[in-house]
């Protein structure tokens, strides 16, 4: 969610904090009490509970910032704020229903963030501005755990940190989060950038971070390389050490025919005859569907296709966020070809509906496309069913014809029959023209390969 005209930047921070500064860490985020029922929060086994008063055993911490970002507003109870979807629902299919262009639609994005915490435990901090440009921040700790039974009382497994109220006329318990300079000096303590007037964002702690920073990266280019490429995203990771990384799509070898593909499908660049193609998917009555590019993939030096094995045939699939949903298999004959598949803004909503909680896939039997005529459930069936003939019909137009018959060495065969031909075995009479104890022939046809 990033502010209008700006650049979104995103920064993972790690970091490894031991003796004093793990000391100091534990105490302002209150996590001993989570210790005290370890045994039932059905938590992953290593976890930093057990070795919290150990100040020699690094506490892993990852840091997510955003920057130029709209950041968490509105009221904190109101089911349609972004706090509260952020970090309060689960499974609300509100966002489905929202504008085109935007992300997820059933805010199970949270679970990224704890599911990448041995112990289930997050911390959000942010700075926004209100309708009248009046800037606040707030810091709000959040525990995912399975329900459990605690000293006789059952607990739903929910935990925050934030600021107690009393109980609503429900007989709910409320807690808001720490807002203004007490939430500015708890993001301090717990080790967050202390965000200025002007700096809108959000930053999300992980605590007991399980991410292999190198898979992290992987991620980022696998899956955001077209709006990276865009230039509509930055994103920066630090490790431990100091160290500083940026994902390089454009470097990453398994990527370039997608990326190809995909400034094709752009009108970015123009398609190669032969080897590449712009495909535009056919309307379906008024509606303008999409784009495909397409390319041949290159061979690596041992003649194997330069994508993954797991990607051969596939075509990336984008809409509006510009993220890859899924790569989707296409088909299983030759030549190898990969493709991406970019959505037109007509039907953006409908895709993003039909998104299940993974966003990994645009689903026709979606529940959240039902309706009486079954609209969306037709686009989304056109438009799956149009990508696949248009990868396998490019297939087909960049393979080589096929041989009329078999071709042989002829004259091959006639140089090498004298040396083949049994010695002191009937006529000596010499052979007559084009016969020869040989026969010879190609054992691999002529194929479409890309050039470099």
């Amino acid at each position: 969610a990033g502010l209008d005209g700006e650049k979104v930047r995103i920064c993972f921070r790690h970091v490894q904090l031991v003796k004093a500064a793990k000391t100091r860490f534990v105490e302002a985020a209150d996590i001993k009490h989570i210790a005290e029922r370890v045994g039932a929060l059905e938590l992953a086994v290593p976890n930093c509970l057990t070795s919290l008063d150990k100040p020699h055993k690094p506490l892993s911490l990852l840091y997510v910032e955003d920057y130029n970002a709209v950041g968490l507003s509105g009221n904190p109870h109101d089911k349609n704020s972004n706090f509260f979807r952020l970090l309060l629902s689960l499974g609300d299919r509100s966002k489905s229903r929202s504008s085109k262009g935007t992300g997820g639609s059933y805010g199970f994005g949270k679970s990224v963030y704890s599911s990448s915490s041995a112990i289930q435990t997050i911390f959000a901090y942010t700075r926004f501005a209100d309708g009248n440009g009046n800037e606040y921040t707030r810091l709000f700790g959040c525990g995912y755990y399975a329900s459990h039974l605690h000293k006789k009382k059952d607990y739903s497994g929910r935990a925050w940190l934030g600021v107690k109220k009393p109980v609503d006329g429900a007989g709910r318990l409320v807690v808001d989060p720490y807002e203004g300079s007490h939430a500015d000096t708890l993001a301090g303590k717990l080790g967050f950038k202390v965000r200025a007037q002007g700096d809108l964002g959000t930053s999300i702690l992980i605590v007991d971070a399980i991410v292999d920073l190198t898979d992290l990266m992987i991620g980022v280019e696998d899956w955001w390389w077209p709006r990276l490429i865009e230039h509509k995203l930055d994103v920066e990771v630090h490790s431990a050490d100091g160290g500083v990384s940026v994902p390089r799509p454009k470097k990453n070898d398994q990527l370039k025919p997608f990326i190809e593909a995909f400034e094709i499908a752009r009108g970015i660049a123009a398609a190669k005859s032969g080897t590449q193609k712009l495909s535009p998917l056919n309307r379906l009555g008024e509606m303008t569907l999409g784009v495909c590019g397409l390319v041949v993939a290159p061979l690596n030096n041992q003649g194997n296709p330069i994508v993954r094995s797991d990607r051969c045939n596939t075509i990336a699939l984008i809409r509006a966020p510009l993220m890859v949903v899924a790569y989707k298999p296409c088909s299983e004959t030759a030549p190898i070809a990969v493709g991406a598949f970019m959505a037109a803004d007509d039907i953006d909503l409908v895709l993003k509906k039909s998104e299940p909680p993974a966003h990994d896939r645009w689903d026709p039997d979606s529940a959240n496309l039902r309706d009486i005529k079954g609209e969306g459930k037709t686009v989304v069936t056109a438009v799956m069913a149009r990508i696949k003939e248009s990868l396998k019909r490019f297939q087909r137009e960049a393979a080589p014809p096929a041989p009329n018959k078999q071709k042989r060495l002829s004259i091959l065969e006639r140089a090498l029959g004298p040396y083949f031909r049994p010695q002191g075995m009937g006529s000596k009479t010499p052979p007559g023209p084009g016969s020869s104890p040989l026969h010879l022939e190609f054992t691999k046809q002529p194929y479409a390969e890309a050039s470099a």
